[in-house]
């Protein structure tokens, strides 16, 4: 009945048939039985998204989250709504990108949102896993500031050991304009041990390469990254950089170009 309402656009009603199966909602909303939670996980997060003006995100689950809107929902609501789907293990991760994002924005739930993200912290692997996500969306919107204290914090409770974060923080470091240069290479040198030629973490090591202007590494990562697929715009730019370091005019052309055709098929999407 509950994936009949889902399947419906229901999700108020999917929710609120759930909870009246719980021996005590008051206390305890998510329902214990696995298959029950995922579906009630759902829902949460479903109502979360359409009163934050985000309806497509039910007919069309694949597109990336956008900013949330003010519709005038109750902040408590809200934050309920992501707790509840937080603490379904299926829709953790949606919970944790939502909050992360609300956070970050000018919504006026976003300093409450803020706050649970600190509570978070406490929760061990999942504590990890929001802090790393608030600091990628950081990164994303170039709020490169923010991005590295959180992603600072993901990696002290993770002891150094999430390739990830790893990642993710060298991009903050070396994007930030901190100078810190070497701390960033060592991280992205760390993210390699555990990921032994990954093209996200080779492209973070060619970005940190070109501004210390090493070009001959830069151009070695870069094309190792692009040829392990990694073919973004983001690549070609710093390729661009790298070859215009080693005076190599044709070849930076090539991936200015290539650059430019990329932008401008993400912007005619």
């Amino acid at each position: 009945q509950a994936g009949a309402l889902l399947a419906l656009e229901r999700p108020e009603a999917a929710r609120e048939f759930l909870m009246s199966l719980a021996d005590d909602p008051a206390s305890d909303a998510v329902p214990s039985d696995p298959s029950l939670a995922q579906l009630f996980g759902q829902a949460s997060v479903d109502i979360y998204d359409k009163l934050t003006g985000n309806h497509d995100r039910t007919v069309r689950p694949h597109l990336a989250t956008p900013a949330p809107v003010d519709t005038g929902a109750d902040t408590a609501t809200l934050l309920t709504l992501l707790s509840n789907a937080f603490r379904c293990h299926p829709t953790t991760h949606r919970a944790i990108d939502r909050l992360a994002k609300l956070s970050l924005s000018s919504h006026p739930a976003a300093g409450a949102a803020e706050e649970m993200v600190r509570q978070l912290r406490m929760e061990g692997p999942q504590g990890i896993q929001a802090l790393n996500m608030l600091g990628m969306h950081a990164l994303v919107e170039q709020r490169y500031d923010i991005a590295q204290k959180h992603l600072e914090q993901a990696n002290a409770l993770a002891q150094g050991n999430n390739e990830m974060v790893l990642n993710n923080l060298a991009t903050a470091i070396v994007r930030g304009g901190s100078g810190d240069l070497e701390r960033a290479l060592d991280f992205a040198n760390s993210a390699l041990v555990k990921l032994k030629d990954h093209p996200d973490v080779l492209s973070t090591r060619g970005e940190i390469y070109v501004a210390m202007q090493r070009w001959k590494e830069a151009l070695a990562d870069l094309q190792a990254a692009l040829n392990g697929g990694r073919k973004t715009a983001e690549v070609h730019r710093l390729l661009e950089k790298a070859y215009t370091g080693l005076d190599d005019p044709q070849m930076a052309e090539e991936h200015r170009r290539r650059t430019d055709e990329l932008e401008s098929a993400q912007t005619a999407k």
